[in-house]
């Protein structure tokens, strides 16, 4: 069995599509499985589309004979999954056929929705996705949200978990949404998401034993990002080695989130943030994404300093892939060209 996890390695959107797009077309999956839900879209071009998923693995979706399966982590609006596997059949990825989710995936009612977008409200406060998720999931603690279980029109999809689901697979994929700094623990409380955002909470998730051998990949990018601020609302603060900038001063088009679609707040590469976390989670791969928007010598430096915090812990060094661009061809394993 070959197991790999992808996780984001900042404050999510770091390209975790565009890793998961590298998999499926290097890899023959057989199994890929996620703890998403509607707050987080992952985006990649595959043959020369645009393909964006919010509840489904983007490996699952993109690997035509791989079984698809939200996990016991997942958070479900049924409505948008729903909507999201039939424009996902009717691009021709048959998703529908493929997917099973676990009994008690927690399940997003209209409520949640309502309560999460008061602008009195502490999600409104804190400029959240306001999509439901971390409401459901406080229910689900509470023992008082529906499951997938409990809705008749997921039924046909619902697999309890098994070791001959995904234990026996030949090549699993686990798919950890959002991104690590973004975690509940991560130390930006309460501006943050209502979960820890690691490989081995990603593994607890799909039940997998974390101990199994596995590789990490993890992806960072040139400028991370934050969700952008809502009119009364602050989406938190960086580490101290961050400047916050725009993206005018980068010379670079104006990017917005796949969720909200607000302008993502852009920031200077912080080594700080990335030592964090790589000491919490030791990454076997780095993807060093939208290296193209900046000079080598940074993406050397970057490189550079990563390698280090791996050394001083006598720890081998990982392997660094390289984003230039949305597709998978663009992901390389060298720093492309000179400056």
């Amino acid at each position: 069995m070959t197991l790999s996890v992808i996780f984001g390695g900042q404050f999510g959107s770091e390209g975790k599509g565009l890793m998961a797009s590298y998999l499926a077309k290097h890899q023959k999956i057989s199994l890929a499985t996620t703890d998403a839900g509607p707050n987080a879209g992952h985006t990649a071009i595959w043959e020369g589309e645009k393909v964006v998923t919010f509840h489904l693995p983007m490996a699952g979706v993109l690997s035509p004979e791989c079984l698809i399966w939200l996990n016991g982590g997942s958070i479900i609006n049924p409505d948008k999954l729903i909507e999201e596997v039939e424009g996902f059949d009717v691009q021709g990825f048959k998703v529908s056929e493929r997917l099973r989710i676990h009994p008690a995936a927690a399940i997003i009612d209209r409520e949640d929705i309502l309560s999460e977008g008061d602008p009195s409200g502490v999600m409104y406060e804190i400029s959240g996705t306001m999509k439901g998720v971390g409401r459901a999931a406080a229910r689900k603690v509470m023992r008082s949200a529906k499951v997938a279980d409990d809705i008749p029109g997921l039924k046909h999809w619902i697999t309890p978990f098994s070791k001959d689901f995904s234990l026996s697979r030949e090549n699993v994929v686990v798919e950890v949404a959002q991104g690590f700094s973004l975690g509940v623990n991560a130390g930006f409380y309460p501006y943050c998401t209502h979960r820890v955002c690691t490989p081995a909470q990603g593994l607890m998730n799909a039940s997998i034993p974390t101990n199994l051998p596995h590789t990490v990949y993890a992806v960072i990018r040139v400028n991370p990002i934050r969700v952008g601020n809502t009119p009364s609302g602050y989406s938190g603060d960086i580490y101290s080695d961050h400047a916050e900038t725009t993206w005018e001063d980068l010379g670079q088009e104006p990017q917005y989130t796949t969720v909200t679609n607000r302008l993502r707040r852009v920031f200077t590469y912080s080594h700080e943030q990335v030592e964090h976390m790589i000491n919490c989670c030791k990454p076997d791969v780095i993807l060093v994404n939208f290296a193209q928007t900046t000079m080598n010598k940074i993406v050397h430096n970057i490189t550079e300093k990563a390698s280090r915090v791996y050394t001083n812990n006598g720890w081998p060094v990982p392997q660094f892939l390289y984003g230039y661009g949305p597709k998978p061809e663009d992901v390389t394993s060298e720093i492309r060209g000179n400056d």
